[in-house]
């Protein structure tokens, strides 16, 4: 039986690093899965060979980690080539949780231009931290980035899902057009777009921005000679002034033969070199599933709609950034039709506990009877959380009395149709 590990790793925010200008804070998150207090773990944090970094001393001390939650400090013993430092029970603040552990780091002067990172050992764990970007002097572009927020599970021979990155305009100017390589990680297991029989394949970037029109633009890529990486050039990221952001992502799913590993993939964009992508895991069991709604009356009047609908359920080891199709499907000869809403044409509806409604635009079938709505986001948190997901219908002028039936399809599960009572 496939057992769920009690925490993940996952590479913290990248840091930009110049010398003379004070420290930075690497750092990796422990993502805690198993809902219950997590013991003393041994962690030890290692310099990378060559690359003219140091243990910073300008705020805590040399040899601290530090918990960004609680504020916790933990003194390290250091190895004695200076690149090592460990640390003794340390301990996650949330059993339901992150926790982001961070050490201070210096770069000399002759540190050479570049990325780098970090490595972290946690436990019988291993993560490097978030990017340690180098800038050339006269080469610097005025954006930051990030993993995007929620990590991307996959389940073998499943559905797809979509791993990114965040941007953002810390400069005064509008950021240019930048070339963008994305990269699988080694020996994953991992494919672009859907791996099925026949495959279907999707070499697209896809960039979302707030701040600029349109607000989805999508890029066509090359795929290098070996499958593994795409390249984007002209890609707009559309932050056109300080404080913009907009996000990137690509489309992979798990072969049925791929390992169960927690990855991310490499964006390497212009200027700043790489950057891993939120967390993939790859599981073998389900991540979620979905469950039919309870019967519900749709009384005859124009004016009058009910809300059919499902329950999807996490059935993963982790919260999910699940990315799904939905569609809803009428049975014919009855009458029921769907309703725009609020003047913003055809919508799905999905509301998470404790959070209120999201509604994503549907576009309705030739025949009226299906409703398909892409890009619609799932946030439940592990083990169990649910979503509720519906669409409104009503009476046509040809209702018949008695019961009809509605059918939802959220990415690749289908449960049994939920019941409609006419009249």
């Amino acid at each position: 039986m496939l057992m769920a590990p009690q925490y993940l790793l996952v590479p913290g925010d990248p840091v930009e690093m110049v010398p003379g200008r004070g420290p930075q804070f690497p750092s990796v998150t422990v993502v805690n899965t198993s809902g219950e207090e997590l013991g003393g773990l041994r962690v030890e944090v290692v310099l990378p060979g060559g690359r003219g970094l140091g243990w910073g001393g300008a705020i805590t001390g040399n040899y601290y980690l530090m918990s960004g939650e609680s504020h916790r400090m933990y003194e390290g013993e250091l190895s004695r080539d200076g690149r090592t430092l460990t640390f003794e029970q340390v301990m996650p603040d949330s059993p339901s949780g992150a926790t982001t552990f961070f050490v201070e780091v210096l770069a000399t002067s002759g540190v050479p231009v570049g990325t780098t990172a970090l490595g972290f050992y946690v436990g019988d764990q291993f993560s490097y931290s978030g990017p340690i970007v180098i800038p050339a002097e006269f080469a610097l572009m005025y954006f930051s980035m990030g993993p995007a927020v929620s990590s991307v599970l996959l389940e073998r021979g499943g559905a797809t899902g979509y791993p990114g990155v965040t941007m953002w305009n810390t400069g005064p100017d509008p950021v240019r057009e930048l070339t963008v390589s994305v990269k699988l990680p080694p020996e994953s297991g991992l494919v672009w777009g859907q791996s099925a029989d026949p495959p279907q394949p999707d070499y697209q970037l896809t960039v979302l921005r707030s701040d600029a029109e349109p607000a989805v633009h999508v890029y066509d890529g090359a795929l290098s000679w070996d499958g593994q990486t795409l390249t984007f050039t002209g890609v707009d990221p559309g932050l056109p002034h300080y404080g913009a952001r907009s996000s990137m992502y690509v489309t992979v799913s798990a072969r049925r033969d791929a390992p169960l590993v927690y990855t991310a993939l490499t964006f390497f964009v212009e200027g700043h070199t790489s950057l891993s992508s939120n967390g993939v895991q790859v599981t073998q069991q389900p991540v979620y599933e979905v469950r039919p709604g309870p019967l519900v009356w749709l009384p005859w009047g124009e004016d009058r709609i009910a809300y059919p609908g499902v329950e999807v359920r996490n059935t993963g080891p982790a919260s999910p950034y699940q990315v799904r199709t939905v569609t809803a499907t009428l049975a014919g000869g009855n009458g029921v039709r769907f309703v725009p809403e609020a003047g913003a044409g055809y919508q799905v509806t999905v509301q998470e506990q404790g959070t209120g409604p999201r509604h994503y635009h549907a576009t309705l079938s030739a025949d009226a009877r299906t409703l398909t709505a892409e890009n619609v986001r799932f946030l439940m948190p592990a083990h169990g959380g649910l979503a509720a997901l519906w669409v409104p219908v009503a009476v046509a002028g040809n209702s018949v009395w008695g019961l009809t039936e509605i059918t939802f399809e959220v990415g690749a599960r289908s449960p049994e149709s939920t019941p409609i009572r006419v009249g």
